[in-house]
């Protein structure tokens, strides 16, 4: 099984500060991993850095290769952003299908793939619809199903769920979930609401300062904060000491 691994990656500043700080992480075939932190922590910046949209130092391996050197368009990532970025003037089939197209899939290849993530997405029937004509929490299904077109080695999703209102926020945190599950995906989430990293993850990694604090389990990260900032940050109404 193909894993992905981070060592030491770092990011600095112009100014020689760190944004991220030699950041170790071991990624498994179809696990999903949420970065949770408080805004400006590094978590952000860590997944450019892994996507190759930010000059890092370190390395990044997927299957023992190292594709730190490697143009973003090469590594084999998928990115979706918070907006998910949809092309407004096509419809929701050529919107998926679009790196489908790029890598010159012939016309049933696409029409089939594009109809298999329209179900998966729960999107079905919804092919000729224009992105405007949308909800917000359908066009992040629309942006969910264009990054998993091409079957990326790695799926990185920055806050995809942040710009929409709380209660369709815990709904699709869970579709979320479903989903990539089900398509066998490998994923790094970033996040800085700890109940929707819950929801979705195998496997927290909490960022403060640009340094991963505590990595593991839910239940382990949960049960057992490495620090008082760290509980106070998952939730915990007091520290006592």
């Amino acid at each position: 099984m193909a894993e992905i691994v981070l060592d030491k990656v770092t990011k600095l500043f112009p100014d020689g500060a760190a944004a991220v700080s030699e950041v170790d992480i071991t990624i498994a075939d179809g696990e999903f991993i949420v970065l949770v932190g408080p805004s400006g922590c590094g978590k952000s910046t860590l997944l450019r850095g892994v996507a190759g949209l930010e000059q890092a130092t370190g390395e990044v391996a997927w299957d023992g290769e190292d594709v730190s050197r490697l143009p973003t368009h090469r590594r084999g990532f998928a990115l979706m952003f918070q907006d998910g970025q949809l092309f407004d003037h096509l419809t929701v089939a050529r919107n998926v299908g679009y790196a489908l197209r790029l890598r010159r899939a012939g016309r049933a290849e696409e029409r089939r793939r594009v109809e298999e993530l329209l179900a998966l997405v729960g999107l079905d029937g919804y092919a000729d619809r224009l992105p405007r004509t949308l909800s917000g929490g359908e066009r992040q299904r629309v942006a969910l199903a264009r990054s998993l077109a091409h079957q990326p080695r790695l799926l990185l999703l920055d806050e995809p769920l942040s710009a929409l209102d709380a209660g369709l926020r815990r709904r699709l945190a869970s579709d979320l979930r479903h989903i990539l599950v089900r398509s066998g995906s490998t994923a790094v989430m970033v996040t800085h609401d700890h109940e929707e990293a819950f929801t979705v993850a195998d496997r927290l990694a909490v960022m403060r300062d640009g340094l991963l604090v505590q990595e593991g389990p839910i239940d382990a990260v949960w049960r057992s904060p490495v620090d008082a900032g760290t509980a106070l940050f998952l939730g915990y109404a007091r520290v006592l000491r």
